[in-house]
């Protein structure tokens, strides 16, 4: 898994020379998104696992209308993250 870091001005690489693959220029973006931008890979490793988990009890019929929109909003979620 990818690991992001946040230095408090911008995202830098899970690569050993933690390269800048983002900066955020505007102090309050950076206070408010920077360590979200960071944590995107583990986030979304955890909705896909999320995401498995619902989806078996989808299979056995064992959820409601309103768990299926939640699970029909996850799968959107990360197919538009994934492009």
């Amino acid at each position: 898994m990818k690991t992001y870091t946040f230095d408090g001005h911008g995202i830098n690489g899970a690569d050993e020379y933690k390269s800048r693959l983002a900066t955020l220029t505007n102090e309050g973006h950076a206070k408010n998104i920077g360590k979200l931008f960071a944590a995107a890979p583990e986030l979304m490793e955890a909705l896909e696992a999320l995401l498995e988990h619902a989806e078996k009890y989808l299979r056995l019929g064992e959820v409601g209308g309103k768990e299926k929109r939640i699970i029909e909003s996850a799968r959107a979620s990360i197919a538009k993250a994934k492009g």
